[in-house]
């Protein structure tokens, strides 16, 4: 990788971290926002994607961002939209119950386990850069070294906000 590929790298993911930071300090008018968007109802069977953790976050990290949420969304902070306020600190309790129970944190470490395990391997076999069955080089021009590390990493991108299921 060239000089000029790695600083314009460095720069991608600062800007994936600076959005990922924005994303963390949202509003409480922002988050019941997250909560209700278009195919949030599926989005919000991941508990993961709910108290917005990691799903190798401990138990402290987890109990911290559920009380975090749960303050910004409870009803009685939100007098002006407090249907949804409810709704949403709803979405949030059951979120934080279901880690709660051993068992169901087990299932859902195993199915986003599964589930990444899966997308690497078709992105492996779909990366311009595998050298996998998909791979087209003519697609990608000879010395476009920004568009092959879009090519990438697209997928994996893509992987960082999969849902559950």
């Amino acid at each position: 990788m060239s000089l000029d590929s790695s600083n314009e790298w460095t720069t991608f993911l600062s800007q994936v971290k600076a959005i990922e930071k924005k994303d963390s300090n949202m509003t409480s008018d922002q988050q019941i926002d997250r909560l209700h968007k278009p195919g949030a109802k599926y989005l919000n069977l991941n508990p993961f994607y709910v108290l917005q953790v990691d799903p190798d976050a401990s138990e402290d990290e987890i109990k911290k961002q559920f009380r975090r949420l749960s303050i910004l969304l409870h009803p009685d902070k939100n007098p002006s939209d407090r249907e949804r306020a409810t709704n949403a600190f709803e979405v949030v309790n059951k979120a934080n119950k279901l880690l709660k129970e051993e068992e169901t944190l087990e299932k859902f470490k195993v199915i986003i386990s599964d589930a990444r395990n899966r997308v690497m391997r078709m992105v492996w076999v779909s990366s311009p850069l595998s050298r996998g069955p998909l791979h087209a080089p003519s697609r990608l021009k000879k010395n476009d070294e920004k568009q092959r590390i879009r090519a990438y990493l697209a997928p994996r991108m893509i992987l960082q906000s999969f849902p559950t299921w």
